[in-house]
């Protein structure tokens, strides 16, 4: 049994019995077999790089073998190591090579190029949607040769969706998204929002973003409701038209308790204009106002009246009143951390300016904070115009962070130790 002879594949031993080794060499060793199935004594041979002729000669004679049918199920995985240590030893009688310790398993070529395992074209293109809205990246991106050689060459037999299918799928992909988020507000009671307006690349933008507490995790959830153009001046009256335009598209007018924007003009007066009270809660329902009989007969001239009981109603007159439409808009709250920087910069400035008379208790301080940030600038100043400058400054900078976080350690060590 010592000199017996096996296959390095474990679970074709059990099939097919080595009568001897015909070749042998560093890459590969080519053996005679018989099989154990076959009632014949015909042999075949079987190569150690692969065992594909030992398993098509199971598939056509021995496929109704249990243990057959077990070894060519699609999940069975056969291989062979190809880095694998071989002890032999050399027969004195012999050039017969004794092959041992081949129970080594990897997964095998075969398996590794399954059709099965390579990513399909959906996938693919579901992939490169994400890449480029994850990543800002720019829609022709896919027309670029290189990228498209990237693919190829990374995945064979796929190709790039063209640059108009990539915007129809992320049309498609807003269209889904939308309505997921809409739902979600739907299954929520209170919420609210927050709002900003900015300039960029001489384009004008509002952004609102909303934000609730899940009812069963206890979590805040946030979630960009819009990134709106705006066009023209940000007046107060812009801001709450676009306000309430996008807060009626996600039909969340009356869950809204508090909305938070910064501190500027457009915005609170958009808000005392047009938002409710902090200290009436009304519904949004209650706030329409009906006229009464005698009021709605106001609005017309007798003398338009033809004998037929027909009213003839000025055209321009009603977009006169449609340019005074009331918008409805929740309560406001003033962003805190844009508050406690006004407070630093603006309000302080101003209270220094007052100060007129060396015996004002603010009089060393206004000395101290003007020479402070007059060096300040011109260390700013000095820095953007000279590299050589920039670079000395941030070389005795970090020399001066090191000497700061040596002191800090050194009293944190020194109330540990009173402590």
């Amino acid at each position: 049994m010592e000199n017996e002879l096996i296959l390095p594949w474990n679970i074709y031993n059990i099939h097919f019995k080595v009568i001897k080794i015909i070749n042998s060499c560093e890459l590969y060793t080519t053996y005679e077999v018989s099989c154990k199935h076959c009632i014949c004594s015909k042999t075949r041979t079987a190569d150690s790089r692969a065992p594909s002729n030992l398993r098509k000669h199971l598939k056509d004679k021995h496929s109704n073998v249990k243990s057959v049918r077990e070894l060519l199920a699609p999940s069975t995985t056969v291989s062979i190591d190809v880095k694998r240590k071989v002890n032999t030893e050399i027969n004195d009688n012999s050039d017969v090579k004794k092959i041992k310790n081949l129970n080594t398993v990897q997964m095998s070529i075969l398996n590794c190029s399954n059709r099965k395992s390579l990513t399909s074209q959906e996938d693919l293109d579901q992939m490169i949607l994400d890449v480029i809205i994850n990543a800002h990246l720019p829609f022709n991106l896919v027309s670029h040769e290189s990228f498209k050689t990237i693919i190829s060459k990374g995945y064979p037999g796929r190709t790039v969706l063209c640059r108009q299918t990539l915007m129809k799928r992320i049309d498609n992909s807003y269209k889904v998204a939308f309505d997921k988020l809409k739902n979600k507000l739907n299954l929520v009671e209170f919420v609210s929002t927050t709002a900003d307006a900015w300039s960029t690349f001489k384009r004008s933008y509002l952004g609102i973003t909303v934000h609730w507490i899940d009812t069963e995790t206890f979590e805040r959830q946030s979630y960009l409701l819009s990134i709106k153009p705006l066009k023209g001046k940000h007046t107060y009256d812009v801001l709450a038209r676009a306000m309430e335009s996008v807060y009626t598209v996600f039909d969340i007018n009356d869950k809204i308790v508090y909305s938070t924007t910064d501190n500027g003009s457009n915005f609170v007066k958009s808000f005392k204009v047009y938002g409710q009270k902090n200290d009436v809660d009304l519904p949004i329902e209650n706030n329409i106002t009906l006229l009464s009989d005698s009021e709605e007969s106001d609005d017309f001239d007798i003398s338009d009246e033809n004998t037929d009981g027909t009213a003839y109603v000025n055209i321009a007159d009603l977009f006169d009143e449609a340019e005074d439409i009331d918008y409805i808009l929740p309560k406001h709250h003033r962003c805190a951390a844009h508050t406690l920087n006004l407070i630093a910069t603006n309000d302080i400035e101003k209270e220094l300016a007052s100060v007129k008379s060396k015996s004002s208790t603010l009089w060393t301080y206004k000395q101290q904070c003007r020479a402070t940030f007059a060096k300040a600038n011109n260390l700013w100043n000095k820095q953007n115009r000279s590299t050589q400058v920039a670079d000395s400054i941030k070389e005795c900078f970090d020399c001066v962070t090191q000497l700061v976080l040596c002191v800090l350690k050194k009293k944190i060590l020194i109330l540990w130790k009173i402590m």
